[in-house]
């Protein structure tokens, strides 16, 4: 069956009441039902069922509330890779303990996967991919409590026929869906994302005061859309460490008085604040 025939088929079955029991029918997280939404109300044919989706999104919206007055943020940590490092990851879940800190964002690629360029058996690929798995859970933190984005190189897992949503799923690692995520945190509403295929259904942008997203590997900050890039936590750089905003690092997101992003970098043994963010009162 061709992904659009699928959807339209989900899309005549879905009413007001049934959210829960389609998503667990057909195996979709949260975020792909509300990108299922928005694909909804984007065809003429479901046209009388356009109020209907738009309550779903706003009452569906959010994967988690939370009163957390600090949470911390990491991205790009690319388990599996020969250049990830979990150096970095112990110092930034340290710095994330010592200052009080007891829930972690994690924005995608959080595995490097394998190389697409290169020829790899079946096998091989499953062999690279449980590798990748093994290693975190023998080295990633378990003390604090980390909330997972997958992006781009975590969905080639699939290729595996490993499912991340059930494999990666601990006590302390908990997937939320794949690129991209609301949560709400003192009434701040939040998309978190990584970027994906465009083929996967993500969750719109839409209601929202700030987007925070990995991918780039270093900080960045575009006032118009409220949009902050967060660098990866690896000695991943794609363009080279051109200037300390590209350097290893973390950030955390405050939301007690006011919505602020502070970003840490991770140099000779040494965390230094690089950027400070004030995105709404």
């Amino acid at each position: 069956m061709k992904k659009s025939d699928k959807y339209r088929l989900i899309l005549s079955e879905l009413t007001i009441d049934n959210f829960d029991y389609i998503k667990d029918k057909y195996n979709y997280t949260q975020s792909e039902m509300l990108g299922l939404l928005d694909y909804g109300k984007r065809i003429k044919d479901f046209i009388e069922k356009e109020e209907m989706f738009n309550n779903l999104l706003l009452e569906r919206q959010f994967l988690l509330e939370l009163n957390e007055s600090r949470v911390g943020l990491i991205s790009d940590t690319h388990i599996g890779s020969k250049k990830d490092n979990f150096y970095y990851i112990e110092m930034a879940y340290k710095y994330f303990k010592d200052n009080d800190i007891n829930i972690v964002f994690h924005l995608g690629d959080f595995f490097d996967t394998f190389n697409q360029q290169e020829k790899h058996t079946q096998e091989e690929i499953e062999q690279i991919c449980n590798y990748h798995l093994q290693r975190a859970y023998d080295y990633y933190p378990d003390f604090l409590k980390t909330y997972i984005i997958f992006g781009n190189h975590d969905e080639l897992f699939k290729r595996a026929n490993i499912d991340l949503m059930k494999e990666l799923n601990t006590s302390y690692l908990i997937p939320l869906g794949y690129g991209g995520s609301y949560i709400k945190i003192y009434n701040y509403k939040i998309f978190l994302e990584h970027e994906v295929k465009s083929s996967r259904l993500v969750p719109p942008l839409y209601n929202y005061d700030t987007i925070i997203g990995g991918h780039s590997h270093f900080f960045k900050y575009k006032k118009t859309r409220q949009h902050m890039k967060i660098t990866s936590c690896s000695d991943i750089q794609p363009n080279g460490y051109f200037n300390e905003l590209y350097y290893p690092g973390f950030a955390i997101l405050n939301t007690k008085s006011n919505l602020t992003i502070d970003g840490y970098t991770i140099r000779n043994n040494e965390i230094k604040e690089v950027i400070k963010v004030k995105i709404k009162d």
